[in-house]
């Protein structure tokens, strides 16, 4: 993913962009937010590369909460969502004319989710070459959440049937000893 390979320069609280520079909104996800000692209004420069090449200003207008997802798990997500034209403005390489990159994905958020089904079939009769379908019908929709419900029901399955075994070879082992009347050790793997 693009955003991942953003490199984030922070501008020191107090430092402010030049005249001629202005700045663009992002939003930043609330763990970069404190890690970084970030708030709504921070001025931070992105760049591609780590020595900044090509860095642009933008001002954080709003922090929010990743929605979870465990095919990240244990991933503390420090992420920055910039508009289109804003990203395509970093990313796009040295030569590239504006207009011309490619764009494999684009995820839109319609007031009302009801009308994905409608707004997808009003935008693939619209844009021939351009596939648009509703998250819930995109390809691997919620398939993390599927596999790793299946893991934890095989785990559940798997640890209750352990405790089973356990139990069991706890009671003859109990009955060994009533029925001899001597201590049988039993070692239970």
């Amino acid at each position: 993913m693009i955003l991942r390979t953003l490199v984030f320069l922070l501008v020191l609280a107090g430092s402010v962009a030049s005249a001629q520079e202005t700045s663009h909104d992002i939003l930043i996800s609330r763990q970069l937010a404190t890690e970084q000692g970030l708030s709504v209004g921070s001025i931070v420069r992105l760049a591609v590369d780590a020595t900044g090449t090509g860095a642009r200003t933008f001002r954080v207008a709003g922090i929010y909460e990743p929605t979870p997802d465990p095919a990240r798990l244990g991933a503390v997500p420090r992420e920055v969502r910039m508009h289109l034209p804003d990203l395509l403005d970093v990313t796009r390489p040295p030569g590239v004319l504006a207009g011309t990159e490619y764009i494999p994905n684009i995820n839109v958020a319609l007031t009302d989710p009801a009308d994905a089904t409608a707004f997808a079939r009003d935008v693939n009769a619209r844009m021939p070459g351009v596939i648009a379908r509703p998250s819930s019908e995109a390809a691997g929709s919620a398939g993390p959440f599927r596999v790793l419900e299946r893991f934890n029901l095989a785990i559940a399955l798997v640890t209750i049937g352990r405790s089973w075994t356990t139990v069991l070879a706890i009671g003859r082992s109990v009955r060994a000893v009533f029925a001899t009347g001597r201590p049988v050790r039993a070692v239970i793997a």
